[in-house]
């Protein structure tokens, strides 16, 4: 059985696919790379998985693809709007942080909740270049899966305000000239 590929409908297939995605990707907003909610990364590999059966599926018309790309991303713009009015909807879609460890008490029930272990947690501090339970007052595991930090006051990084030191005033907003 030999199969038939039609070179320039694949290219122009791959192209339409590809700028697509691009307008798409950035009516979809920088959200989208910067903060992985579980909501958002799923999004972003379904956008991705529809654009490539575009690109690559004779047998899916080019115009229902485009429709599928253009109707997930109209969807993922409305779930944002939504998502922004109201608490409730927000906690559906990105979650809520859990407390990991509050006034220096890890919440084994919390790592269970989160399917962490103990080893997943100095991992996660030592990428904050925390390497000591003792240096710890709260974590919370956020919605896009890092992790937020507050310090013990006795770990805490000695700022110009604890010794006195009054800041410089920065005049102007530093570019690097090439």
């Amino acid at each position: 059985m030999f199969m038939e590929i039609n070179f320039f409908e694949m290219i122009l297939r791959t192209t339409g696919s590809f700028f697509a995605i691009l307008i798409l990707a950035r009516i979809i907003g920088k959200k989208q790379l910067s903060q992985l909610t579980f909501f958002h990364y799923v999004t972003g590999i379904t956008v991705g998985s529809i654009a490539a059966e575009i690109a690559a599926q004779v047998e899916t018309p080019f115009w229902d693809g485009i429709v599928s790309l253009v109707w997930w991303s109209v969807l993922t713009i409305l779930v944002t709007i939504v998502t922004l009015k109201s608490k409730n909807l927000r906690i559906l879609f990105d979650g809520k942080p859990t407390v990991l460890i509050k006034n220096g008490v890890i919440f084994a029930s919390a790592l269970k909740k989160e399917r962490l272990h103990i080893d997943e947690l100095m991992m996660m501090l030592r990428e904050k270049d925390i390497y000591s339970l003792d240096e710890v007052l709260h974590v919370t595991l956020e919605t896009n899966g890092e992790i937020g930090v507050m310090k013990k006051p006795s770990s805490r990084n000695v700022t110009q305000q604890d010794i006195q030191i009054k800041p410089t005033e920065v005049l102007h907003f530093p570019i690097e000239i090439i």
